[in-house]
Formats: C-alpha cells, sequence, structure tokens
C-alpha cells in the first residue's frame, strides 16, 4: 500500500512538471550539449518560432540561431557547462525567416547520469524595439544639437550671407540626415512667387537653384504653410495638404515624402 502511494505521489509530480512546463509563456527546451539537439521542449517552444513539433524535434539550437554561428555556439555551450554563462539576450529565427529577441536562461541538470542544459527563454522583441527607438532618438538629438553648432559657427550665417548660408546647409542636412533633397527657397512677396536659393541631392552631388514657384498655381498650399508654419507629410502625394503640389512638382520630381517649414524674418 506504501508503495503504490508513492508510486502515486511521483505519478502526481509528473504529472504536475508536466502541466508547468506546457502550459508556462516561455519557451523551454532540454538540449544536448554533445549534438546541440533538443531532447525535449514545450509547446511554446516550437509555438513561438512557427514549428509544429514534429518539425521542431529535428532541429538544434544550430537551426533557431540568428545572431551565432555554430563555433560561437559550441563555445557558448562550454561556457553555460561550466557555469560562466547564465543568460543572454539573443536573435531566433523563426520558421518563417522574421527574427525574434530573446532573453534565453541557462541552468545544467542531469537526467539518468546525462548531463542536459536546460534553455527558458521568452519575447523581448518588444522591449528591444523601443530600446531601439530610444536610443535612435538619442542619437537623431545629438546629431540636431552638433549641427546646430556648426551652423552658429557658419560664416555666412554670422555675416547674413544667406546665399552662400543655404548652399551649406543644404548639403549639411542631406548628409547627415540621410536625405534624397533638401531646399532653401525664398519667397518674394512683390512676385508672390518662391525661388529655389539652393537645392542639393545627395545622389548626384549637384547643387542648383532657380526653380520657382507661382502663389496664383498653388494658393491653398501656400495658405497652408504660411499659416501652420509647417507640413510633415509622409505619403505626399495622396496628401491633401499637398494636393495642388502633387502633379505639377511632386510627381515629376518623383518626391515621395515632405517635410516643409517656413521661417519668417522681418
Amino acid at each position: 500500500v506504501d508503495r503504490t502511494r508513492s508510486d502515486m505521489r511521483i505519478r502526481e509530480r509528473e504529472e504536475l512538471v508536466r502541466t508547468m512546463f506546457g502550459q508556462t509563456r516561455d519557451g523551454i527546451v532540454l538540449l544536448d550539449p554533445e549534438t546541440a539537439g533538443f531532447v525535449e521542449f514545450n509547446d511554446e517552444a516550437c509555438r513561438s518560432l512557427g514549428y509544429d513539433k514534429e518539425s521542431f524535434s529535428r532541429l538544434s539550437v544550430i537551426d533557431i540561431q540568428a545572431e551565432h554561428d555554430a563555433a560561437t555556439i559550441r563555445e557558448t555551450i562550454r561556457g553555460i557547462l561550466s557555469g560562466q554563462i547564465e543568460s543572454i539576450d539573443t536573435l531566433h529565427r523563426r520558421r518563417d525567416g522574421s527574427l525574434m529577441d530573446v532573453h534565453a536562461t541557462f541552468s545544467n541538470i542531469r537526467h539518468g547520469g546525462v548531463p542536459l542544459i536546460c534553455i527558458t527563454w521568452h519575447d523581448i522583441t518588444a522591449q528591444k524595439m523601443r530600446e531601439r527607438e530610444q536610443l535612435a532618438q538619442m542619437e537623431r538629438l545629438k546629431m540636431q544639437n552638433r549641427i546646430i553648432r556648426q551652423v552658429n559657427r557658419m560664416e555666412a550665417v554670422i555675416n547674413g550671407d544667406i546665399a552662400q548660408m543655404a548652399n551649406v546647409l543644404t548639403e549639411m542636412l542631406a548628409v547627415s540626415m540621410k536625405l534624397d533633397r533638401v531646399a532653401v527657397w525664398v519667397y518674394h512677396d512683390p512676385d508672390q512667387e518662391m525661388v529655389a536659393l539652393d537645392m542639393y541631392e545627395p545622389a548626384s552631388g549637384m547643387h542648383t537653384s532657380g526653380l520657382r514657384m507661382r502663389e496664383r498655381d498653388f494658393h491653398a498650399e501656400f495658405a497652408f504653410l504660411k499659416q501652420n508654419r509647417y507640413v510633415d507629410a509622409s505619403d505626399a502625394w495622396n496628401d491633401p495638404r499637398l494636393a495642388g503640389y502633387a502633379e505639377t512638382f511632386l510627381k515629376p520630381q518623383d518626391i515621395r515624402s515632405v517635410l516643409d517649414g517656413s521661417i519668417l524674418s522681418g
């Protein structure tokens, strides 16, 4: 009777472990450190990477690791076995080829005298995306501050030479901000038109000037810019604020997105 009860408790614990193993939202695999193959895994491990159980069972960690080559993976396994590596942030490749940022933790276990590695991972793609966006924003702010300092030291700015300033600024901004085209225009009130002082395109490396846009041809667009000071259009061809420009200027110039800002002086 005692042995029967003991066997029942063992089976109950095993069933509890299987339930926990199967229902956790983390991917869990037992890894053979010799072959890097999967000895066992839970449903979430294969589901999160887009595999069915049969297909996933034929894979190894080398097949799903998107950041390191086989030699680096072997070196990592040695580090895990020695206790030097307990967790890493890395990339897994899904079955469809897309990538997933994961935080993986490792522990060494023995089963039947055989050493295995238990790998538990969870998806941190959203977190990494936020971190990359924050880093990119910081880099943009640093770049903007650097450009402002450069502009403030420009001789053309100090001397009030607008034409020379435009020539330097268009190239500086296009190169620094990786833009396809930057232009500085001046609005001539008596003629009611804008004239391009300088337009720079990095692809050709050329500066051009003299392009004109008359207010009577783009009355609504000019009025909006005067009133609102800027227009930011990611889909310029279909943005109603730029409707008048689309056929006569944007499409012929292959301009797909626009940031127009007005600078008022005097």
